[in-house]
């Protein structure tokens, strides 16, 4: 199933900050859990065929997608690593590092941060600038 439209622009902030060092591509689908009310799984399937999946909480009431986004933010970085486009790359990069930035909740905002002092580095999305 497609995407629905309160989870393309969480996906798409969190792939775009995913884009080096080099571009990833990989094809975003959904599924929900008849079983599980607030719940689904998020699919990802790369070039080469690749696949890889994981739950992913809807958006609550009050729309805050905070908690979407960290979730995305955290699960997508561990499958990424382990895809033959982008075996072993630490993404998103830390600017600071060689390890990847880890996404936090601060403020009522998704942010990304360095994992080894703890500062915020900026808004999930916003890592990796458009020109």
């Amino acid at each position: 199933m497609d995407l629905p439209s309160w989870l393309q622009g969480a996906v798409a902030l969190v792939l775009k900050d995913m884009q080096q060092p080099t571009p990833l591509i990989l094809e975003a689908s959904y599924s929900p859990d008849s079983r599980a009310e607030y719940w689904g799984t998020l699919e990802f399937q790369a070039a080469d065929g690749e696949r890889f999946d994981f739950e992913v909480p809807c958006v609550p009431d009050d729309g805050s997608e905070i908690d979407l986004l960290v979730t995305i933010a955290t699960e997508l970085p561990w499958h990424v690593s382990e895809l033959r486009q982008s075996w072993g790359q630490s993404r998103p990069i830390c600017p600071r590092h060689t390890h990847p930035a880890a996404p936090t909740d601060h403020d009522g905002a998704a942010w990304w941060a360095c994992p080894r002092d703890g500062s915020l580095l900026t808004p999930i999305g916003r890592l990796i600038s458009d020109g």
